[in-house]
């Protein structure tokens, strides 16, 4: 992500969601059960779908903004703790409220 530039009085406000589409609907962390290689090499459609996670938005928002605040929007906890076995371990915080997030608020402060 590149946000330079003439950000340098800027807000950025903005939504995201982990997966789109209906098999994202049904299964909202499978994506996160496999590893890098796996999904890089077989699985990552043409489209590159987005496998960020909080910390990974907050740590791309803080390299270019001074001040970052996340709020989540939605989680699936149930989902979550489906496939919580099975998810890679880069994915996991340990804080199942962070965890099972399916959409995020991201504002950004220059």
């Amino acid at each position: 992500m590149n946000f330079m530039g003439s950000l340098e009085s800027s807000v950025i406000d903005a939504i995201f969601g982990g997966c789109f589409g209906e098999n994202c609907e049904k299964y909202p962390f499978e994506m996160l059960t496999f590893t890098e290689q796996i999904w890089r090499t077989w699985l990552n459609p043409g489209s590159n779908l987005n496998r960020y996670r909080i910390t990974d938005y907050r740590r791309a928002f803080q390299n270019y903004f001074k001040k970052v605040d996340i709020a989540v929007l939605e989680r699936d906890r149930f989902a979550f703790e489906l496939v919580r076995n099975r998810i890679c371990p880069e994915f996991i915080t340990g804080d199942v409220e962070t965890d099972a997030a399916t959409q995020i608020r991201v504002v950004a402060y220059a």
